[in-house]
């Protein structure tokens, strides 16, 4: 969604197997990466950047085209604007370095409920490009589903059936006693 310069829908759903813990964790940041190590952060600016996390009601080999069909619970972590600055510290040598989306807002998902986590960005108003394509990766386990020309879609299209791009969570683990009451 960071490559082009139309507005973007993007669902990008990955299994619970994908991650290591076995409890409720709260997700504090999302980062992403360019697909080659040598590829640099250009000026990227966009009016409107929204990101929900999304516990998923779909498993992700049945994820629907409708939309909203694949959301059980969600929450908005990220909304306004967003700008990077070229950066030559986005390398880092064998791999691309990590690109924050800075969050707003933590977000309560437990991997061990056996319901998937979807991330959906939604880009409104492309000013400027990244000028590369996002790591990805093809396998069991994860799936995207988008829209390249509406920030209001409400379906995506089938498109890279498992695959979806390579995102880094930070995360701190939560203990049952310090959830609050019904969760």
């Amino acid at each position: 969604p960071f490559n082009s310069g139309a507005d973007n829908t993007w669902q990008w759903h990955y299994d619970t197997a994908n991650f290591d813990s076995s409890g409720p964790i709260m997700i504090n940041e999302l980062y992403f990466r360019a697909n080659i190590a040598s590829n640099l952060v250009t000026n990227l600016s966009i009016t409107d950047l929204t990101i929900t996390l999304i516990e998923a009601s779909t498993d992700v080999l049945v994820n629907d085209i409708i939309l909203a069909n694949n959301i059980q619970r969600s929450e908005v972590v990220r909304t306004g604007s967003y700008f990077l600055n070229s950066d030559t510290s986005s390398r880092n040598g064998v791999t691309a370095g990590w690109i924050p989306l800075r969050l707003q807002k933590s977000f309560l998902y437990d991997p061990s409920s056996g319901n998937d986590l979807i991330i959906e960005v939604r880009t409104c108003g492309m000013n400027s490009t990244i000028g590369f394509s996002m790591d990805g990766d093809f396998q069991a386990g994860i799936f995207r589903r988008g829209d390249t020309a509406s920030c209001a879609a409400l379906t995506g299209a089938t498109t890279n059936t498992n695959f979806a791009p390579i995102v880094r969570i930070d995360y701190t683990p939560v203990l049952e006693q310090t959830l609050p009451a019904g969760e």
